[in-house]
């Protein structure tokens, strides 16, 4: 029996730079994400894999590695799987152990020159970016089954609690940073010619059912949800159980938070036993309407569903309806600590 190779967990910065891993991101697109130098990015990453005990391995092998020691949140995906044959299922196994092709076409029975092309057939079915995406779809979608048997349940625990917090925003100093969080991020979106209205944020910050994602304490994201939500312009596709949430340009975060917020509304949905999260997205003519725009194109990408062009709300605002379907995600306790009990429950429409 082959003797599994030690595991020491990550650190929270390693984590952060490791868990876009699973979206099969690049060295320079992580980078961008958490303003690190490339070079510092390739260097957490060695030292991530010599903790999981996999110095030089592929990032599919990385990947697989960080998702069956729970170190990081496997990718969010609303496909179901595809109907995998068993020819394919073993070159998903193989290329998550296996580093070099050489290796992979013997545990397939392949030649070493055709494992690209069976790699290349494999990603375009599963519609995966690359390797290294194809594993994390892989996790999400519970191919591999639950934890290795070489990997201790026990680490779960002995990791460090999760970077990730979601709490109200109650007092002042909350809202002074959700203020200055929102500022920051209007400069960003201006220095790309999007134009943020700044009552946005104010309106956000009103709301009963605001919340913060909070890393290591530092306030990086914002949304809020309505607990009594006036749907009846949603129609039919408000009669499911559901809870309307507020999503502000300024505040919804970089692409990696904007995944954990979303993650998040999925899960919480699916807690209180709710179909859906529903999203209105204001749709103001005039300069405002860029940053509308960039805030629907930002969801589409993240995996909402967008329902209709412009509709009227029953207070007479113009929006554009996004849904997200409610989504268990038992893992995300590793990634976001939350004491459900402060966060508003929403009351399903009757």
């Amino acid at each position: 029996m082959t003797t599994a190779p030690p595991i020491t967990p990550l650190t929270e910065p390693q984590k952060r730079v490791t868990a876009p891993l699973v979206y099969g991101v690049s060295n320079e697109a992580i980078s961008a994400q958490i303003h690190l130098s490339v070079d510092g990015v390739a260097s957490q990453l060695r030292v991530a894999r010599k903790k999981l005990g996999r110095p030089g391995c592929s990032r599919a092998v990385l990947v697989h590695a960080l998702l069956t020691a729970r170190q990081v949140a496997p990718p969010v995906c609303h496909r179901p799987a595809p109907e995998f044959t068993e020819d394919e299922l073993r070159l998903l196994r193989a290329l998550s152990k296996h580093s070099l092709n050489e290796d992979i076409g013997h545990a397939i029975g392949v030649r070493a020159s055709d494992v690209r092309a069976e790699i290349d057939a494999l990603l375009a079915k599963a519609c995966a970016d690359n390797p290294a995406h194809l594993v994390g779809l892989a996790h999400a979608w519970n191919i591999f089954g639950g934890p290795s048997d070489s990997q201790p349940v026990a680490l779960a625990a002995a990791s460090a609690a999760p970077a990730y917090e979601m709490l109200p925003i109650t007092s002042d100093a909350a809202r002074a940073a959700a203020t200055a969080l929102a500022e920051d991020r209007a400069h960003l979106l201006a220095d790309q010619g999007i134009r943020v209205p700044a009552g946005s944020t104010t309106a956000l910050l009103k709301e009963p059912g605001a919340l913060g994602l909070y890393e290591d304490g530092i306030l990086v994201g914002c949304l809020a949800l309505r607990t009594r939500p006036d749907v009846r312009h949603w129609g039919a596709d408000g009669r499911d159980p559901g809870t309307l949430v507020l999503l502000d340009p300024a505040t919804v975060g970089t692409t990696q938070v904007g995944r954990l917020l979303t993650m998040w509304l999925a899960d919480h949905a699916a807690r209180r036993r709710l179909t859906w999260v529903w999203c209105d997205v204001p749709a103001p003519r005039g300069q405002a309407e860029e940053a509308s725009e960039w805030l629907l194109d930002h969801l589409h990408e993240l995996g909402w569903e967008r329902r209709s062009p412009t509709v009227l709300t029953p207070a007479g605002d113009r929006v554009v309806r996004l849904r997200l379907r409610a989504e268990a995600r038992a893992a995300l306790g590793a990634a976001i600590s939350v004491p459900h009990s402060s966060v508003p429950t929403a009351v399903p429409p009757s």
